[in-house]
């Protein structure tokens, strides 16, 4: 969220390093339930691109679902 606006991509999110500022932005996202569904805060760190994650699982987020077939479901795909 950067002024008040949602981004899907995280290279524009805010960064917060001020905790209390960090709950009270949580706050304000979960009384827009009719715009965002599920905001939580995640551990970030400053990039050359905006904010970067920190820790894995957000970064496998990031890149959204992985729907690929694997073992004997991409031996019996056609094409």
């Amino acid at each position: 969220m950067l002024d008040g606006s949602w981004t899907a991509d995280p290279g524009k999110a805010q960064l917060f390093e001020d905790g209390p500022r960090a709950e009270l932005a949580l706050l304000e996202a979960e009384a827009q339930g009719h715009i965002v569904v599920g905001a939580y805060l995640a551990e970030a760190k400053r990039g050359p691109n905006g904010p970067e994650a920190t820790h894995f699982r957000e970064e496998f987020r990031r890149r959204g679902p992985s729907n690929y077939f694997h073992g004997k479901q991409a031996e019996t795909v056609t094409a």
